[in-house]
């Protein structure tokens, strides 16, 4: 058993730092209060497209989970891909899902938390079982196209019947795997959910969380607490989408290939709120900094394995009290705040020297993933079967 080093406050605060939109945490707290367990979390993620470097957000969230002692699990949606991903063989689904454990697993170890941390289970583990098939029926039965249309553009949009029945199965996942809480990015969010200082976001749907929370105390099960983290941008603003590839950074991409992409990114001068670059700063690169001040004053509560292996001076990281470093002209540069670099670079002409530093910061984020890939015939293999020439989701 763990040693208790963190008050009911101190791991609260820990689950929910950072997040511009969260539900039912009264939950997690009487659970935490009560101290005979854990909270359990899980994340679902699809295996459909290529994993990209917006995948990083959710995962350095997790650390703060597992640093507030939360009994976590990634759910790899292989059913619920499946469906979603019609045009494609359940058999390449496989290889997707393959192929999605060995990235994250490698991204997992890159950031500091070793990737046994965080179990990954598999939708179809529970999917086939009689009990699973007729809550299925059940929720189905509960269900108006409408509900399901309103959780998100795959379902809205459809015209096959397979992607109607995705909310369904993201619902039972929290049911399946017995969660006090589901995480996940606001485009899972009703627009109502969005809290204030997130409001910029206009999200004008019911949300897949929404919709497990109306509906699963209909089928006698408790409604869980919901988490919803940032989602990062695309580089030149809108969303960052495997299928787009100029909008994303893949966590295989060269360093060349991942220098070219961040010079490419039109930086208009004055305009801070759509540049993908900034976001990269503020949703990953501000976080891992924390991360590592953290874990060099020990604060790492119940992630008693993080951070071995991980550079203890990245490139973009500075003193205790900044945020951020960069080189300007061969001087080296801190920042104390966000706020402090959004407004410098609202005033800079030229973005080259903030572009290089964005760029090698990511460069040495994802060398660990690459050197991976490189010594693993296995994940190599699952690439070419996952990924065919020429398809991306």
């Amino acid at each position: 058993m763990l040693a208790q080093t963190l008050s009911t406050g101190e791991r609260l605060s820990l689950i929910t730092r950072g997040l511009p939109a969260v539900s039912g945490t009264d939950e997690i707290q009487a659970i935490l209060t009560e101290g005979s367990r854990s909270p359990k979390g899980i994340w679902v993620t699809v295996p459909t497209g290529r994993p990209h470097l917006g995948y990083v957000v959710p995962l350095l969230k997790m650390v703060d989970f597992l640093r507030a002692g939360v009994d976590f699990n990634v759910c790899l949606g292989d059913i619920y891909g499946f469906l979603i991903n019609f045009k494609y063989p359940i058999s390449q689904v496989e290889q997707r899902k393959r192929f999605y454990k060995f990235v994250l697993g490698a991204v997992f170890d890159a950031i500091g938390v070793p990737a046994s941390s965080l179990p990954f289970v598999d939708e179809s583990s529970y999917a086939y079982t009689p009990r699973h098939i007729m809550d299925m029926y059940r929720l189905s039965a509960l269900s108006s196209q409408r509900q399901l249309r309103e959780t998100g553009d795959e379902v809205g949009v459809s015209t096959m019947f397979g992607p109607m029945l995705t909310p369904i199965l993201q619902a039972l996942d929290e049911e399946y795997q017995g969660s006090d809480f589901d995480f996940g990015g606001l485009d899972q969010a009703g627009y109502f959910r969005v809290l204030p200082f997130a409001s910029r976001l206009t999200i004008c749907k019911r949300g897949l969380f929404e919709f497990a929370e109306e509906l699963l105390p209909k089928m006698g099960y408790k409604k869980r607490a919901h988490l919803m983290n940032d989602m990062l941008p695309g580089l030149n603003g809108g969303k960052m989408s495997a299928s787009l590839p100029d909008s994303k950074i893949d966590c295989l991409d060269s360093p060349e290939t991942i220098r070219n992409k961040i010079m490419a990114v039109q930086c208009r001068e004055g305009d801070a709120k759509t540049n993908g670059l900034l976001a990269i700063v503020r949703l990953i690169l501000i976080p891992l900094n924390r991360l590592r001040l953290e874990r060099s004053w020990g604060e790492i509560g119940y992630s008693l394995t993080e951070g071995r292996g991980v550079p203890e001076s990245p490139p973009y990281a500075g003193p205790t009290g900044t945020v951020f470093t960069m080189s300007v002209d061969g001087t080296t540069k801190h920042y104390q705040t966000y706020l402090e670099i959004e407004q410098e670079y609202t005033q800079l002409q030229s973005h080259e020297a903030f572009k290089n530093a964005v760029s090698e910061s990511v460069v040495q984020i994802l060398a660990p993933v690459r050197e991976s890939y490189s010594r693993n015939p296995d994940w190599q293999a699952a690439e070419k079967l996952a990924y065919p020439e020429g398809e991306e989701e």
